[in-house]
């Protein structure tokens, strides 16, 4: 016993001494890059003014099938936490037993014999290795957690978008209905002048061509409108959706202003991030648990056992026994899967410094087509504003008398077109900001 103290006190002092220290894995140089634009909050995902998006993501972090999937493996992950607690603690078991003997030659007498014992054993972390298994099983619970949040930062993302495409295509159908009904009234004034001899028949002809363009769009739109409902209402996790603001178009949500994280609380925050670092820390862990499997392995059992089974207050017999096992040869297997363990290390190592590059990279392509969608936005703003101004006054002209209907049509036509195009440049420029938001990595705040 005395021996076996000694060597378990001397293994564990050269153990100890071999056992490598955790470094925190390097992040790419142009993680030190500034972007001079405040701190993103996560209720900025509701900054857009829109009382159907919070219902719909109330619904959907509720309902949605993907997130409940998540949830469900997060639950399992803390459950295989628990499990690896569990069984690095005192295991205890229990037998009761019964038999009956006789011999061929004398069958009418037999023996019987009942025993009952109980064992624990308990197995000591000498090295650590136990607490590390049970630091990456922690991990592997905290990666689902991250799963869950990095699958809600995307489910919001994508309800957003296509209810922003919704709003869009809603506010394209009352458009085109409009200039329908403008070139529906055109062809009825080509329809006098031609019978007047103005305009020619090619010029009638190709108003009725305008015509069933606008109604070919029309119902197109309005297909559209229905497929994008049903995305929604899937998304969401619902039968159907049914809009709780029903007159809302893309004109009335509000296009926030920009804020965006700096670099380092970007780390922190994003999920996929904070799982490559996780990763890099497991692949240290497994690499560590491959070089403790050198050392031996000490544990303890105890048992009882009654000396007779019908009266339990009798002598029982207790045996307590140690144990020392390790790997003598393995034909260099050990030293092999120590060599896959660092290269595993190195490569979760990589993987994370690229992880964090791609993403300051994607919210840097994120900004940079955000500004170059408002600066197209601005513009068509202003060019709408002028073609409204020019058709305000032709309708004064016309009805001066100074301008032909034909002219005020025409005008109208134009502005129907630039306010077309204004809903497509104010889509550009909210599907930008919706995914810096994703790019930011924040759950929304509901």
């Amino acid at each position: 016993m005395k021996f076996l103290i000694s060597t378990c006190c001397a293994l564990l002092l050269t153990g100890c001494a071999s056992q490598k220290i955790y470094q925190t894995p390097d992040t790419p140089a142009v993680a030190d890059t500034q972007y001079a634009y405040s701190a993103f909050t996560p209720d900025q995902w509701l900054s857009f003014g829109s009382p159907d998006l919070a219902l719909l993501l109330e619904q959907a972090f509720t309902n949605n099938w993907n997130l409940k999937i998540a949830t469900q493996r997060l639950r399992s992950a803390q459950l295989a936490l628990d499990l690896e607690r569990a069984n690095q603690g005192v295991s205890a078991s229990g037998s009761l037993s019964a038999s009956q003997s006789t011999s061929t030659d004398d069958l009418q007498h037999y023996q019987s014999s009942e025993g009952l014992s109980f064992s624990a054993r308990y197995e000591w972390d000498l090295w650590g290795k136990l607490q590390a298994q049970e630091d990456q099983t922690a991990l592997s619970a905290k990666v689902s957690q991250w799963d869950l949040e990095a699958a809600q930062i995307s489910l919001t993302a994508n309800i957003i978008r296509q209810y922003f495409s919704y709003l869009a295509t809603k506010e394209r159908l009352a458009i085109a209905q409009k200039n329908l009904t403008s070139a529906r009234e055109s062809l009825e004034l080509y329809t006098l002048q031609h019978d007047a001899g103005v305009v020619s028949k090619s010029d009638l002809l190709r108003q009725q061509s305008t015509i069933l363009s606008l109604e070919e769009r029309t119902e197109t739109l309005v297909l559209q409108q229905a497929d994008q409902a049903r995305t929604i209402a899937l998304l969401s996790g619902i039968d159907q959706w049914i809009e709780y603001a029903p007159n809302t178009l893309l004109s009335d949500i509000n296009v926030p202003k920009v804020a965006l994280n700096q670099p380092a609380q970007l780390i922190r925050q994003r999920p996929d991030l904070k799982a490559a670092e996780a990763s890099v820390r497991q692949a240290f862990l497994s690499t560590t648990i491959t070089e403790l499997d050198r050392w031996p392995n000490l544990s303890i059992s105890l048992s009882l056992r009654p000396s007779d089974l019908y009266d339990l207050a009798e002598q029982w017999a207790v045996a307590l026994s140690e144990s020392i096992g390790m790997t003598l040869y393995d034909g260099g297997a050990r030293a092999l899967n120590e060599q896959r363990a660092a290269i595993n290390e190195t490569i979760a190592r990589f993987n994370y410094q690229n992880t964090v590059r791609t993403a300051l990279e994607e919210v840097k392509d994120n900004l940079s087509s955000y500004q170059q969608s408002l600066i197209s936005y601005r513009y068509q703003q202003a060019s709408y504003q002028n073609l409204e101004q020019q058709t305000d006054i032709i309708e004064y002209e016309w009805q001066e008398g100074v301008s032909d209907k034909s002219d005020l049509i025409s005008a109208q036509r134009s502005l129907y077109s630039a306010e077309e195009s204004l809903v497509a440049n104010k889509l550009t420029v909210l599907q930008a900001i919706t995914a810096l938001y994703q790019a930011n990595g924040s759950v929304p705040v509901l």
